[in-house]
C-alpha cells in the first residue's frame, strides 16, 4: 500500500537526474541507433514507444555476457534472504547508474507455487534497503489470464538512512512512501473495472538522491528481465515476471538498460543481510515473545511462543517498547499466527502496533481487543473462528483482507465509509451475524463474502446502484429469509442485478442523494447539482459505471442505459425530493446507439460538447425555442438523424456539430448562420441545400461541407473573403460560382467537384493553392485573370480540359498540375516557367504538343511527362528548338531529367543528343519509351537513375568518364545493348547493372587495357564480361649502338586500331587519347644455347630483366650499362597499355661492341688473335680449346690448341663472331 503526500520537488528531481549516466550508439552520421528488443517484459515494446527518435533496430533477444565470479557464486553465497520454504531462488540487480560497482544479489524461499513478481515482491519487503515500484497492466501472462506486473522502477538505499519514497514528477510531484519496500503504481489496470498502462515510469525518481534508482520505459531506458538455471545461464526473456514460473533453483536477473545500451552483468556480490549475523533476533520480555523485523529501527512484532516458552492465554497486553539490554525495542506489529489457536480472550495492542498478520489470531478464544487507528494492515484470517462480538476497522485500513473475521460472533456490521474493497469469504460462517449496513463507496467485493452467514435477518444497501457482486456472496438461507433494503426508486435495478436479485424480501427506504452524485429515473441519468438558492436541481449526466470516465466505458453505459425514444422532464421526483432539470451535461448521451428520439424541455439553453455524437441510431430530435447555444460535435456521427429544426437563438455551428450525419436531408434554421466552424457538415452525404448564411460572415472555414455528395448549392454572401482548406471537396452534385471577393483561399477547396462544367476566377486571389480544381472532371473551362502569379500542386489535375494556357504573369506552378487529365491535347505554359515539376503533365494520355515558351528549362522533374502515350511534340523557347519534323531537341541549360519524365511517351522522338549541362537522369525517367532508339550523354554527366532506359530501343550507349556509378536494371528490357566507358577507373555497378533479360547481358566494351581492372573492381564487373578493343602496335627496326660501356637500344613504334574495328567515333577518339598513357619497356635476357628461340624461352622462363623506356616522337629508347661484355642477348619491345602488352619481334644484341679484325692484331685476354687471308692465328692457348660461334649459334671452329702459337684455317663470313677459350672470350667482327 502505498501513501501520497504533495510536495514541490524540483531540486531533488535535478539530483536524482544527475545520478544516472545516459549512454547510446552513435553511427558515424551522428544520428542516434538504438538497438531495442521486440518485447520488453512480456510487452510489445515497439507499440508503446513514440516515434520519430533516431535509428532503431528491433531485435528478438539481447545477449549479455555472464558476470566474472557468475561461475563460483551460488545460494551459499547468498545472506539476504526472503520467505520461508524447501524452494529457494536468487535474485540478481544491476542499475548501471554512478556509484554501482556490483551487482547485489538476494535470495527467496517458498513452497507452492511462485512468480518473477512474487519473488522481486516478497525480497523487496523482506530487506528494508530494497524498493520496487510495480504496475498492473493488461498483459496477459501464463500465471494471469487478466493480465500481470510491469517493474517500473527498482531502488536501493545505497546510503542506509531509511529514507524511502517515490516522486511522481508527472503529476504535481506527488510524494508515495510504503511500510514495506513494495509500490504500486497509482494509475494502471484493474481486472473487472479496466483502465489502461500509461507507461510513465520515466516520470518516477527516488526521493533520496543518494540512493541507487532507476526508472523509465520510453528515454531513460528499461529493466531488462533475465532468467536461468544458473547465474551463468542467464538469458533474456521476453516475458514479464509476472508470467514466470519458478522452479526450484532458478535465477533471475534485472538490469535496467539506461538508454538502451546493454551494459554486461557485473561482479556478483551478496546483499547485506538487513540483520547482522551475530544481531539477536528472539526475545522474551515478561512472557511474551517477539522477533525481530528491522536491525536498524530496532523493531519487533509478536511472534507465537517460542520452544519452551509459557502459551498465551486470558489477558495480554502488549507493551509498545521494551528493553533488552543496552537496546531499546519498539513493537511494531503482531505476527504471522502469533496467538492461532491459543487461549487468550483479550488483548490490547500498543499505540506503535501498525499491522496484524495473516492468521495473528485464527482460532484462538480472543473476545475482545483494542485495534487503533495506527494499524495499516489486518492480514488474511487474522480473527478467523475468534468468538469477537465486536470488529473495529482503523482509519486507515481501506480493504478487508481474505477471511479475515470469518467465523466470528459478530451479530452487527456496519462497513465504515473509508473502507473500499472486501475481499473473498471477509466474513463468511459469521453465524450470529443478524444485520449488515454496506455504504455506497464500496467498490470491490470478493466472493462469498457472508456465506454461511445464515442468521442474516438484513442487509441495507446505501447505494443508488447496486454494486457488482456474484451470487454465492450471501447464503442460500439468508436470500430466503434476509431482507434486502435498499434506497427507494431504484428496486428495479436491484430486481434485475446478479446477485442482488436473489433476494426474496426487498424493502426500500429514502436516502440523501448529495451534490456530484447520480440517480436513474425513468430511463434517464440525473446529475445533482449544487445549488445556492436550496432550489434542488439536476443536470442530464451519461449512465453511472464504475472506474474512469473513458470514451468505451460511457459509450457503452449509454448504450445499454438509453433506449427507444427518450423524453427529458422539466422536473424529476427521486428518493422524495423534487429537482428541476436545468442543464444537460457533456456527452450525456455519448453513445446511446439504441436511442431512437429524444425531446429536450423548453427552459434548456445550450446543447453541450458531444451531446448526441455516435448516437447511431437517433432519427428525430426535438429541441425547446430557448436553446441559444451548441457546443461542439453536438451531433458528431448520428448516422441517422434524417431532419433537424433550430430556434431562431441558434446562430453558430461549432466545428463537427454534424460532421458523419450521413443520412441527415434537411437542417431548418429560423436564423441565418453567422459563424461556421471547421468540419460543421462535414460527410452529411444526403444534404441537399445549404443552411443560408448570413451576410457579414467572411470565412467558410476548413471541411466545412467536404463529402457533402447530394449538395447542390451554397448561396456564398459577398461579404466571405477567407474559404479554409477543403470547403467544398468531394461535394459531387453542387454547382456554384467562384465568390467575387475571396482573398485568401486554401487546399483542395472545389477538388472532386464532378458538377462543376467552368469557373472564372475572380480578380483578387494572387495565387491557387494545392488540388484548388483537382478532380473536377467535368470542368471544361477555367479562367484565370492576370492577377494569378503561382499555382500550387495539383491545381488542375482530373479535370475535363481539352486544351490550356497558363497566363504569362505566373512565374511558378506546382507538381501535378494538370495530371491525369486525360481529354487535354496541347497546353502552353509562360516563359517564365523554367521548371517542369514533378508530374506535371503525367497520364495526360491526349496531350500531343506541349509549347513551353522558357528561352532556357533547366529541369525534368519526376514523371513531368509520363504516361504521355499521344505526345508528339514538345516546343522548348523561341525560336522553336526542333531538329526534324516529328523530333525534339532538349534544350541546353537542362541539367536534370527526374524520376519517370518520359515514361510511357511512346509517340515522343526525342533527339538523341541530351544538353551538355545534362548531369542526372532519373528512375523510370525514360522507360517503355520505345520511340528511343539512341542516347548520347555528354561529359559531366554523372547519374543513370534506376530502369532510366528500361524498355526503351536503345543499341548502343557511350557512358562518360564522369559518371562514378551506374543504378541497377538501367536498360532492363532492351533486346540488344552494346556499352562503351570512357573512365579508366571503373564506375560503381549492380549485379542487374548491364542485364537486359533475365538470361541476357549488355557486350560491355571498356578502354584498351582496362578489361583486368574492370573485372578486378567487383563481382558484379567480373560477371559483366568487359572486352577492350584490340591493338594494332608496329614496331620498327631496332637499333643498337654503344658507347661508354653502354649498350643503347631503339625503336620506332606507332599504336592505333585495325582499320576494321567497328566501335562508336567518340569511343575511338577517347581510347585514342588513352593510348598516350601506355609505357614502352625493353625485356632482354642473356641468350641460351644455339638458337634465338633460345633466348625467347628464357624471357618467358622470368629470368629476363626489364628496363623502362624513354618515349618521345614516336620512339622508344634504353641504355643498358650492366650487360656482359663477353655475352650475346635476346630482347623484344613491349608496348604496356593498362594491363595489356604487345610485344615486337624479338632480336639479338652483344653485351658489348664487337672488335674490327682482319688486317689488325689486336690484343686479347691472355693473348694475340689475327686474322689474316681466311687464317686466324692464336697464340697463348696451349692445352685449351678454342671454339668460333657465329650470333647465330653456327659453329665455324673447335679445336685443340697443342703449341703456344696455332692456326687455323677459317673461311668467315662478314659478321660477328665469338672466339672463346674456357673461362673468357673476345667478340670479332669480320669484315
Amino acid at each position: 500500500m502505498m501513501k501520497k503526500t504533495n510536495l514541490a520537488l524540483t531540486a531533488v528531481f535535478v539530483l536524482a537526474a544527475s545520478a544516472i549516466t545516459l549512454r547510446a550508439m552513435q553511427p558515424d552520421d551522428g544520428s542516434e541507433t538504438r538497438t531495442l528488443p521486440i518485447k520488453v517484459q512480456g510487452v510489445d515494446y515497439r507499440s508503446t514507444l513514440p516515434s520519430g527518435s533516431g535509428q532503431t533496430v528491433y531485435v528478438e533477444t539481447l545477449s549479455k555476457a555472464p558476470a566474472a565470479n557468475a561461475s563460483t557464486f551460488s545460494f551459499d553465497d547468498i545472506e539476504s534472504w526472503a520467505g520461508e520454504g524447501e524452494k529457494k531462488a536468487g535474485l540478481i540487480i544491476q542499475w548501471n547508474c554512478a556509484g554501482e560497482e556490483t551487482a547485489l544479489v538476494f535470495g527467496f524461499r517458498w513452497d507452492g507455487d511462485a512468480t518473477g513478481a512474487d519473488l522481486l515482491k516478497a525480497v523487496a519487503k523482506a530487506n528494508p534497503r530494497l524498493y520496487t515500484l510495480m504496475q498492473y497492466t493488461n498483459v496477459s501472462s501464463p500465471t494471469d489470464p487478466n493480465g500481470g506486473y510491469t517493474i517500473n522502477g527498482i531502488g536501493w538505499d545505497a546510503d542506509d538512512d531509511g529514507d524511502i519514497s517515490l516522486i511522481d514528477t508527472g503529476h504535481n510531484n506527488e510524494v508515495y512512501k510504503s511500510a514495506d519496500g513494495f509500490f504500486e503504481h497509482p494509475r494502471g489496470y484493474v481486472p473487472g473495472q479496466g483502465g489502461s498502462s500509461d507507461y510513465d515510469y520515466d516520470n518516477w525518481i527516488a526521493g533520496d538522491s543518494g540512493d541507487f534508482w532507476q526508472a523509465g520505459w520510453y528515454t531513460n531506458g528499461f529493466w531488462s528481465y533475465w532468467v536461468g538455471s544458473s547465474p551463468t545461464a542467464l538469458g533474456f526473456s521476453g516475458l514479464g515476471a509476472s508470467g514466470r514460473v519458478l522452479k526450484d533453483g532458478d535465477w533471475d536477473g534485472w538490469n535496467f538498460e539506461v538508454s538502451s545500451s546493454l551494459e554486461d552483468w557485473k561482479t556478483l556480490v551478496a546483499a547485506p543481510s538487513s540483520i547482522p549475523a551475530d544481531a539477536k533476533t528472539k526475545f522474551i520480555n515478561e512472557g511474551i515473545c517477539y522477533t525481530l523485523r528491522n536491525y536498524n529501527n530496532r523493531t519487533v512484532e509478536v511472534s507465537a511462543p517460542f520452544e519452551g516458552a509459557q502459551a498465551y492465554a486470558g489477558e495480554v497486553i502488549i507493551p509498545g517498547q521494551f528493553v533488552d539490554g543496552d537496546d531499546v525495542y519498539t513493537v511494531v506489529g503482531v505476527g504471522k499466527e502469533a496467538f492461532a489457536s491459543s487461549q487468550v480472550t483479550s488483548v490490547i495492542l500498543p499505540t506503535s502496533a501498525t499491522a496484524i498478520a495473516d492468521g495473528a489470531f485464527k482460532d484462538s478464544k480472543l473476545a475482545d481487543i483494542n485495534i487503533t487507528d495506527n494499524v495499516k494492515s489486518i492480514g488474511k484470517y487474522a480473527f478467523m473462528n475468534c468468538p469477537l462480538a465486536n470488529i473495529a476497522f482503523p482509519t486507515s485500513i481501506s480493504s478487508v483482507a481474505e477471511g479475515a473475521y470469518s467465523g466470528t460472533a459478530i451479530t452487527s456490521l456496519n462497513i465504515p465509509a473509508y473502507v473500499t474493497s472486501i475481499a473473498d469469504d471477509a466474513f463468511a460462517g459469521c453465524k450470529s451475524l443478524h444485520f449488515v449496513t454496506l455504504h455506497k463507496d464500496i467498490k470491490t467485493y470478493g466472493t462469498e463474502v457472508f456465506a454461511s452467514c445464515d442468521a442474516l435477518e438484513s442487509v441495507t444497501v446505501n447505494s443508488i446502484y447496486p454494486p457488482a457482486i456474484t451470487d454465492g456472496l450471501f447464503s442460500e438461507a439468508a436470500y430466503a429469509s434476509a431482507s434486502l433494503v435498499i434506497p427507494m426508486d431504484v428496486d428495479a435495478l436491484y430486481k434485475a442485478a446478479d446477485g442482488w436479485k436473489n433476494f426474496t424480501n426487498l424493502h426500500t427506504f429514502p436516502t440523501e442523494v448529495t451534490a456530484k452524485e447520480v440517480f436513474p429515473k425513468n430511463g434517464v441519468t440525473y446529475r445533482v447539482e449544487p445549488t445556492d438558492d436550496n432550489v434542488p436541481t439536476v443536470t442530464v449526466s451519461y449512465a453511472k459505471f464504475d472506474g474512469k470516465p473513458t470514451v468505451s466505458a460511457i459509450m457503452n453505459a449509454n448504450k445499454e442505459m438509453y433506449q427507444g425514444e427518450v423524453e427529458i422532464p422539466t422536473s424529476v421526483t427521486f428518493q422524495g425530493k423534487t429537482y428541476r432539470v436545468v442543464a444537460l451535461g457533456d456527452s450525456c448521451f455519448y453513445g446511446a446507439a439504441n436511442m431512437t428520439s429524444v425531446t429536450i424541455p423548453e427552459g434548456i439553453t445550450e446543447l453541450p460538447q458531444s451531446v448526441f455524437a455516435q448516437c447511431k441510431g437517433l432519427v428525430t430530435v426535438k429541441l425547446p425555442s430557448t436553446l441559444t447555444k451548441i457546443a461542439k460535435r453536438g451531433f458528431d456521427n448520428c448516422s441517422s438523424l434524417e431532419t433537424l429544426s433550430f430556434p431562431a437563438g441558434i446562430t453558430e455551428i461549432p466545428q463537427y456539430t454534424f460532421n458523419y450525419c450521413k443520412a441527415l436531408k434537411r437542417i431548418e434554421m429560423a436564423s441565418p448562420i453567422t459563424k461556421l466552424e471547421m468540419c460543421a457538415f462535414y460527410s452529411c452525404e444526403a444534404l441537399e441545400e445549404a443552411p443560408a448564411l448570413a451576410e457579414g460572415i467572411t470565412e467558410i472555414p476548413q471541411a466545412t461541407y467536404q463529402y457533402c455528395k447530394s449538395l447542390k448549392s451554397v448561396a456564398i454572401p459577398a461579404s466571405v473573403t477567407t474559404l479554409g482548406n477543403y470547403v467544398f471537396k468531394d461535394c459531387q452534385a453542387l454547382v456554384v460560382d467562384f465568390p467575387e471577393n475571396v482573398t485568401k483561399m486554401g487546399a483542395d477547396v472545389f477538388a472532386n467537384c464532378k458538377s462543376l462544367t467552368s469557373m472564372k476566377v475572380n480578380e483578387k486571389l494572387t495565387s491557387l493553392p494545392n488540388n484548388t480544381f483537382s478532380g473536377c472532371t467535368n470542368l471544361t473551362s477555367v479562367e484565370i485573370p492576370a492577377n494569378v502569379t503561382t499555382f500550387g500542386n495539383s491545381v488542375l489535375s482530373g479535370t475535363g480540359l481539352t486544351e490550356f494556357e497558363i497566363p504569362a504573369t505566373v512565374t511558378k506552378i506546382g507538381s501535378s498540375t494538370f495530371n491525369n487529365c486525360k481529354s487535354l491535347t496541347s497546353v502552353s505554359l509562360p516563359a517564365s516557367i523554367s521548371t517542369i515539376p514533378q508530374s506535371t503533365f503525367q497520364n495526360c494520355s491526349s496531350l500531343a504538343t506541349v509549347n513551353l515558351k522558357a528561352a532556357k528549362v533547366t529541369t525534368i522533374d519526376n514523371n513531368a511527362f509520363s504516361g504521355c502515350s499521344a505526345l508528339r511534340s514538345i516546343v522548348f523557347g523561341q525560336p522553336l528548338s526542333r531538329v526534324a519534323e516529328g523530333s525534339v531537341k532538349l534544350p541546353e541549360g537542362l541539367t536534370k531529367i527526374g524520376n519517370s519524365a518520359f515514361a510511357n511517351c511512346q509517340k515522343l522522338t526525342l533527339d538523341p543528343v541530351m544538353p551538355s549541362t545534362l548531369t542526372s537522369i532519373g528512375n523510370y525517367a525514360f522507360q517503355n519509351m520505345s520511340s528511343l532508339d539512341a542516347i548520347e550523354l555528354p561529359e559531366g554527366f554523372k547519374t543513370f537513375g534506376t530502369y532510366c532506359l528500361s524498355g526503351t530501343s536503345v543499341k548502343e550507349i557511350v557512358i562518360p568518364s564522369s559518371v562514378t556509378s551506374v543504378s541497377s536494371n538501367v536498360f532492363n528490357g532492351l533486346k540488344s545493348l552494346n556499352a562503351y566507358l570512357l573512365s579508366d577507373t571503373p564506375p560503381a555497378i549492380y549485379s542487374t547493372t548491364f542485364k537486359i533479360s533475365s538470361s541476357a547481358t549488355a557486350k560491355v566494351m571498356v578502354p584498351s587495357g582496362m578489361a583486368a581492372a574492370y573485372e578486378a573492381k567487383s563481382t558484379y564487373w567480373k560477371d559483366a564480361k568487359p572486352s577492350e578493343p584490340e591493338l594494332d602496335v608496329k614496331f620498327g627496326k631496332p637499333e643498337t649502338s654503344y658507347a661508354n660501356e653502354a649498350v643503347s637500344l631503339k625503336v620506332a613504334h606507332a599504336a592505333g586500331y585495325p582499320a576494321e574495328a567497328e566501335h562508336p567515333a567518340r569511343f575511338i577518339e577517347a581510347n585514342s587519347d588513352n593510348l598516350t598513357k601506355a609505357s614502352v619497356t625493353f625485356v632482354y635476357a642473356e641468350k641460351d644455347g644455339d638458337s634465338t628461340e633460345n633466348g625467347i624461352s628464357a624471357l618467358a622462363d622470368a629470368i629476363s630483366s626489364v628496363a623502362e623506356a624513354t618515349v618521345a616522337d614516336g620512339h622508344a629508347e634504353v641504355s643498358l650499362t650492366d650487360l656482359d661484355p663477353t655475352k650475346v642477348y635476346t630482347g623484344v619491345w613491349k608496348y604496356n597499355l593498362g594491363q595489356t602488352a604487345v610485344e615486337s619481334e624479338p632480336f639479338e644484341f652483344a653485351g658489348s661492341h664487337p672488335s674490327s679484325i682482319g688486317d689488325v692484331v689486336m690484343q686479347s685476354v691472355d693473348g694475340i688473335i689475327s686474322y689474316i687471308d681466311g687464317t686466324l692465328i692464336i697464340s697463348g692457348c696451349k692445352g685449351q680449346t678454342v671454339k668460333v660461334i657465329a650470333l647465330d649459334g653456327k659453329e665455324h671452329l673447335s679445336a685443340e690448341c697443342d703449341q703456344d702459337v696455332a692456326t687455323y684455317a677459317v673461311d668467315f663470313p662478314a659478321g660477328i663472331y665469338v672466339v672463346s677459350l674456357p673461362g673468357k672470350a673476345i667478340k670479332i667482327s669480320v669484315k
